[in-house]
């Protein structure tokens, strides 16, 4: 039931962030994804998707070495937890693409408060998790069948008195 709660959480984000998106972006780029653009402040013009029009959002179609408790450890374990980082508690939820060649691109990080609005955070504790998470490169396509497609993944964080609680996928 928690789980389920998270995914349809998540699925009101990426429905929110999509119109947060199109509102502020003005870039007109070749490999645009409709819930990331690309940014040409954010993003590394290298990355380049295989095909923006299929774009795989299932969670079984990627997969990362050592399975998804792997990303929560390596996550955890990379975390300096910072006196400034006590003020928030509540979600940072980093959204980006995995090509078709697993290299991780477009990341896009949110900051909710507990009541599930949006919410500042420390910027240092948002620049530091978003480092964490652009490190993760461990990435593979979990069947033959997805190789030549990108893959959207989304990553959230439950943060209480600034530390990790939990990293949800």
């Amino acid at each position: 039931m928690k789980i389920a709660f998270y995914l349809f959480l998540i699925q009101l984000l990426f429905a929110c962030a999509k119109r947060q998106d199109q509102k502020l972006s003005t870039n007109s780029y070749s490999h645009d994804v409709g819930d990331i653009l690309f940014d040409a402040v954010l993003d590394d013009p290298a990355f380049l998707l295989c095909d923006s029009t299929k774009i795989i959002t299932s969670r079984s179609a990627l997969a990362y070495q050592g399975n998804r408790s792997a990303i929560a450890q390596v996550v955890k374990n990379q975390f300096i937890l910072q006196p400034e980082y006590s003020t928030f508690s509540g979600f940072i939820v980093v959204r980006f693409i995995v090509n078709c060649k697993d290299q991780p691109g477009r990341f896009r990080l949110e900051t909710l408060g507990m009541d599930f609005q949006r919410n500042e955070c420390p910027k240092a504790l948002t620049k530091h998790i978003l480092s964490i998470i652009q490190e993760l490169y461990a990435w593979s396509h979990y069947m033959p069948r997805y190789a030549k497609y990108d893959c959207a993944k989304f990553l959230n964080l439950k943060i209480v008195d600034g530390k990790i609680m939990d990293v949800i996928q």
